[in-house]
């Protein structure tokens, strides 16, 4: 029968404050917020096992504590090359291994090391998607562990997390419009950036853009080389054009690229002559909406 110790009682109080930051992490639509309030519920958690004093759960929820200040890092740095992604999660895994053969005591360990790593695998994912769908896996097999180790309020975190994680694709991953949701979110962006050009407010055009956006003015020379080239770019349309018309349509989309044929007509102020132009977008945009990837053809006459 189990024992009811004061350690016991800590590890639940812990585990619980964790549960809260699970049950709102897997609703963010943002990576960076999923895995900032992943942060705070492995961090909890983490503590609440060393409690317990099981090697192998402190072990493996103190790995889940590195994996995921890595993962944030990684989501605040969207420019870093993938194979330093590869490396630092096979570092992490062996890190796990290590430790775990160390202090090797029973099965739990080889557990641990399982699933600690398909927990790296897990949440070193770019889009919160496809974190909240293999999290689907990754909850049903603690929700195992943590019931073998007796640790009741971790085994309702994990229920509720798989729950939570379960809700949130169907709320924010499933499209239910037939594909209208994700249109309507690349008409928004493309609405946004067209009117601000018509407008001539360049540093409102500049917000529709990420920091790190990989920017092709046109499609054969380089891309910019850092934010403020894209600056330049964009700071001198108040002064050379004026009396701007546009239209636009989405012509090709999936959840990664989106293709937009636009049509426009201005007038260039140093000449007084009139413009149209006839342009393809093809865009790519982050998790808050901004455009991380921008390529242009276009004809003028």
């Amino acid at each position: 029968m189990m024992s009811i110790t004061w350690q016991w009682i800590a590890n639940q109080i812990f585990a619980f404050i964790g549960l809260i930051f699970v049950v709102f992490s897997f609703q963010q639509k943002s990576t960076k917020k999923l895995l900032l309030l992943r942060n705070f519920a492995t961090g909890f958690v983490f503590t609440g096992l060393c409690f317990l004093g099981n090697i192998s759960a402190i072990i493996f929820c103190g790995a889940g504590v590195i994996r995921n200040l890595v993962s944030l890092y990684f989501a605040y740095k969207p420019d870093t090359k993938k194979i330093v992604k590869y490396i630092a999660s096979l570092l992490i895994v062996i890190l796990l291994v290590i430790l775990n053969i160390i202090y090797w005591k029973n099965l739990y360990n080889l557990f641990s090391i399982m699933l600690g790593a398909l927990l790296v695998f897990t949440f070193m994912q770019e889009k919160a998607s496809t974190i909240r769908k293999l999290s689907v896996i990754a909850e049903i097999a603690s929700i195992t562990y943590y019931a073998i180790l007796l640790s009741p309020t971790n085994v309702i975190i994990e229920i509720i997390g798989l729950v939570s994680a379960i809700v949130g694709i169907i709320r924010l991953d499933l499209n239910k419009k037939g594909g209208n949701k994700m249109l309507d979110k690349y008409n928004k962006w493309t609405k946004e950036f067209m009117e601000s050009w018509k407008d001539l407010d360049w540093e409102r055009t500049l917000k529709t853009l990420s920091q790190n956006v990989e920017y092709y003015e046109n499609p054969i020379d380089k891309p910019c080389s850092n934010f403020e080239e894209v600056t330049n770019l964009w700071n001198v349309v108040a002064d050379n054009q004026k009396d701007i018309d546009y239209k636009f349509e989405v012509v090709a989309y999936d959840q990664n690229t989106c293709i937009i044929n636009w049509q426009m007509t201005r007038t260039m102020t140093a000449t007084n002559t009139k413009q149209e132009i006839d342009g393809i977008f093809q865009i790519s945009l982050d998790d808050e909406g901004k455009c991380k990837y921008f390529k242009q053809w276009r004809f003028t006459r």
